[in-house]
């Protein structure tokens, strides 16, 4: 008979466990045992990513952020939360011109740009002087030698002008393709 009663007692002490189990805390006691994570990694504050910022007015457990996941967001999402929609202050801050030289693919564009740079110089160069002696000669020889020199003078500068824009296209569109 004993053995009865604690038999009957070990099933409603299951039921019990059970019961306790399939019902879940709230969410308020979940969190308030927690320590606070970063919503973006998942991480906690330590010293390889910084403290936990609050940036915006998010509550719970998707109110707290590094610096640099921070960012991240913000680069993506513009200066606003996603979430509750709060402004968030920034101070842009741009970075050091060395930052734009220590990457290959921009010594490689700067280059380019260089090399453009200098041939357009030559260019307006040649057509400039090019355009004086033009301007010289035009009154001395009549009225048709002067229409057929500005006219080739006019297709020479469209030509030299067409070249530059193809080069520069060329210059952009293998840029772009590299990517």
């Amino acid at each position: 008979m004993a053995e009865d009663s604690a038999s009957m007692k070990r099933p409603e002490a299951d039921k019990a466990e059970e019961v306790a189990v399939a019902q879940p805390q709230p969410l308020e006691k979940l969190e308030s045992h927690a320590d606070p994570v970063c919503r973006v990694c998942y991480g906690e504050a330590d010293l390889e990513y910084g403290p936990l910022l609050q940036p915006c007015a998010c509550k719970g457990s998707i109110a707290f952020g590094h610096k640099q996941c921070i960012e991240g967001c913000l680069r993506e999402w513009g200066d606003m939360c996603t979430v509750c929609r709060t402004p968030i202050k920034t101070r842009r801050k741009r970075a050091p011109l060395w930052h734009f030289f220590r990457d290959f693919v921009n010594w490689k564009d700067l280059l380019w740009v260089a090399i453009n740079g200098v041939l357009v110089a030559g260019e307006v160069f040649v057509l400039v002087h090019v355009w004086m002696l033009v301007m010289e000669y035009l009154g001395t020889r009549g009225w048709i030698t002067d229409l057929v020199a500005i006219a080739g003078l006019l297709i020479f500068t469209a030509i030299w002008t067409m070249m530059e824009f193809v080069r520069w296209t060329y210059v952009r569109y293998t840029t772009v393709s590299r990517s």
